[in-house]
């Protein structure tokens, strides 16, 4: 059954291949008008797709990255990463994780808030850590 994780993991699929080949026009596309990106602990805060953009173009030199996952939960869905050069973000310190809860609706990105901590990630996506068979 399809409660929505489905088209939200879609949405967070395209945008990260949009992301991948460095296409931001695409990127951008996922987004909706108004949405909002929150760094680690309110560092930053981006408060519409423009100033998203802006802060994606500037960050275009993407890092090493040994590992992702992708968590759905009840109102967003959680993008883990790591990588040896994530050390630290907004000027918070990480440990080489980082986790991005995406709040998906109608198949646009309408909010972006980072985490250091896995726990409190899957907390605020409302998702819970998969139980691997």
């Amino acid at each position: 059954m399809d409660d929505g994780r489905n088209s939200e993991l879609a949405a967070l699929v395209g945008w990260l291949d949009a992301m991948r080949r460095r296409d931001l026009d695409a990127a951008g596309r996922f987004f909706d008008p108004g949405a909002i990106w929150e760094g680690v602990r309110g560092s930053a805060v981006c408060r519409n797709r423009e100033e998203i953009l802006a802060m994606l173009r500037d960050s275009m030199e993407w890092p090493v990255i040994d590992a992702i996952e992708l968590i759905g939960g009840r109102d967003a869905v959680v993008l883990g990463a790591k990588s040896p050069e994530f050390t630290e973000f907004g000027g918070h310190p990480v440990d080489q994780q980082l986790y991005n809860v995406f709040v998906i609706r109608s198949g646009r990105i309408s909010a972006v808030r980072d985490f250091a901590l896995r726990a409190e990630a899957l907390e605020a996506a409302g998702a819970e850590a998969p139980s691997w068979v």
